[in-house]
């Protein structure tokens, strides 16, 4: 009524301003209850990874290691993509992607959440899941968590409990101070020092020396404190027992060449896995004889055999 006598345009201007005041709440009631009834588990798109999306099939997942792109199963998913719709993670905070705000379930967990949240908004059925190292873990947390959520998987030199092959006596209790010294330690290296540092770690993870300056340049631009919460999650983790949960298929793809100077032999290595996966029903280990940790980048063609082989079985 007001707004009319405004406008000087009498009673009938009133009417439809009443009309068009009543249809434009009713109009916002539906669009709210729209709203709230389309993807309400949706995202938006704000997980904490970036992904992207290649070839037609049967969806699966690829998740990179600590500090890595998802570039680095780019010989992979050449060859995958023939068949198969891969959905390639970058976890933010590596390799140069902007790091999130890290909630206090840490980083592991919230990444696992977030797949769950993508697999639910783009309504993938039952994909498989590819995960090294770090990756690796998160995979087998997924399946381990979510059961009957996923199809066949492939765990590329990952483990459910990683102290445990340094110090078989490990547990989670007692890797948290020791995971914290390491971590403080870590922070307080001088920069040059630690560089030099990361350089011959990466040096004894990959072969080709262009590979060795892909993974190490990864890691000098990634977020530190998002890959020192990496590292204690998985230090302070133990998923031994849980992985007897899983339910579909899993192979697992070891590496032990790069520890044959110090006495380690396949053998050795190949019961370490044994153990670490001692209470998974379905699993299939082999070894690489030529590829260190980064499997994908020193072995294509027996990372690429082996996925092919098994995903198609």
């Amino acid at each position: 009524m007001v707004y009319s006598l405004t406008l000087g345009q009498g009673a009938s201007k009133s009417k439809n301003t009443t009309m068009n005041s009543n249809l434009k709440h009713w109009l916002s009631i539906i669009i709210l209850v729209f709203l709230s009834t389309v993807d309400i588990s949706a995202k938006g798109g704000a997980y904490s990874f970036e992904i992207e999306t290649k070839g037609k099939g049967s969806p699966l997942i690829l998740i990179p290691g600590l500090t890595c792109s998802g570039k680095v199963w780019d010989s992979t998913v050449a060859e995958l993509s023939q068949s198969y719709e891969c959905h390639i993670i970058t976890i933010k905070g590596f390799a140069g992607l902007p790091a999130i705000d890290l909630p206090s379930n840490g980083l592991t967990s919230t990444v696992k959440q977030d797949i769950i949240a993508y697999i639910q908004d783009k309504k993938l059925n039952r994909p498989g899941l590819i995960g090294h190292s770090l990756g690796g873990f998160i995979a087998l947390d997924l399946l381990s968590s979510y059961p009957e959520t996923f199809s066949k998987s492939i765990i590329v030199d990952g483990l459910p409990f990683f102290p445990a092959i340094t110090n078989p006596m490990a547990t989670e209790e007692t890797m948290k101070a020791t995971s914290e010294a390491r971590v403080k330690g870590m922070r307080s290296t001088p920069t040059e020092q630690f560089r030099q540092q990361q350089r011959m770690v990466v040096k004894s993870m990959v072969t080709s020396p262009n590979h060795q300056d892909l993974v190490y340049a990864w890691g000098e631009a990634s977020d530190p404190n998002t890959v020192f919460t990496a590292m204690e999650d998985m230090n302070t983790t133990d998923l031994r027992d849980d992985i007897s949960k899983i339910k579909s298929p899993v192979l697992v793809l070891g590496a032990y060449v790069a520890y044959e100077q110090y006495g380690v032999t396949k053998e050795m290595t190949l019961n370490n896995y044994k153990a670490q996966f001692a209470k998974l029903p379905n699993v299939r280990i082999e070894l690489s004889d030529i590829g260190r940790h980064f499997i994908m980048l020193d072995d294509p063609t027996f990372m690429n055999r082996m996925a092919m082989e098994f995903l198609s079985e």
